[in-house]
């Protein structure tokens, strides 16, 4: 039996995600929408093709759909840029985070602080010397920005050359970050996923 091979509840997650109705799947993959619901609902036990032309749908509908705000990590963490130096760093250390925006006083986003920055503050400074540096002092340039429809291959690109990148509305206001980590972890869930697939 397939189930006993494959989570059929798997699909459902993946069509949720993906904010795909079980009609728009269903045409995808060339079967009914009264045939996903009762797999969905775990009243049928697909045969393989079938279930082969599904997840085949829900592929290309993960390639095409995929975007930055399906990736980003929606709590955005900031440095202030009047801030001590040494409270951001514990700030990146308590959180676990590789980076942070810095924000002025106005809120706009000025600048990045990121563990290279943290690492060369921490060679150059001395203890005592470290207590009275800023974030300003030290940051770096703005993180690029993308709009929340970007796609995996233009994150791919830009994180080739940057640390994270920051997801903004039209306004121009941050609404998550994506890291390189992110990325890396999105790519290695679906490469899982097909390599399961696969050995269906």
């Amino acid at each position: 039996m397939i189930s006993q091979l494959f989570d059929l509840s798997e699909i459902k997650i993946r069509r949720k995600k993906l904010g795909v109705t079980q009609k728009e799947l269903a045409e995808r993959a060339g079967v009914s929408q009264a045939l996903i619901a009762k797999i969905e609902s775990g009243q049928v036990d697909p045969r393989y093709s079938t279930l082969r032309r599904i997840l085949n749908a829900l592929e290309e509908l993960e390639r095409e759909r995929v975007k930055a705000n399906n990736i980003m990590t929606r709590e955005v963490v900031y440095a202030e840029e009047d801030e001590p130096l040494i409270n951001a760093i514990s700030k990146m250390v308590s959180r676990g985070f590789s980076q942070l925006p810095v924000k002025g006083s106005d809120g706009r986003i000025t600048g990045n602080l990121d563990e290279e920055v943290v690492i060369r503050s921490m060679i150059k400074y001395d203890p005592e010397e470290l207590k009275n540096v800023r974030v300003r002092d030290v940051m770096k340039p703005p993180l690029p920005t993308v709009p929340p429809t970007a796609s995996i291959g233009t994150l791919i690109s830009i994180l080739s050359e940057s640390s994270a990148v920051l997801v903004v509305d039209k306004g121009g206001n941050p609404k998550g970050i994506i890291t390189r980590s992110d990325v890396l972890e999105y790519l290695r869930s679906k490469g899982e996923r097909a390599q399961h697939d696969q050995r269906l």
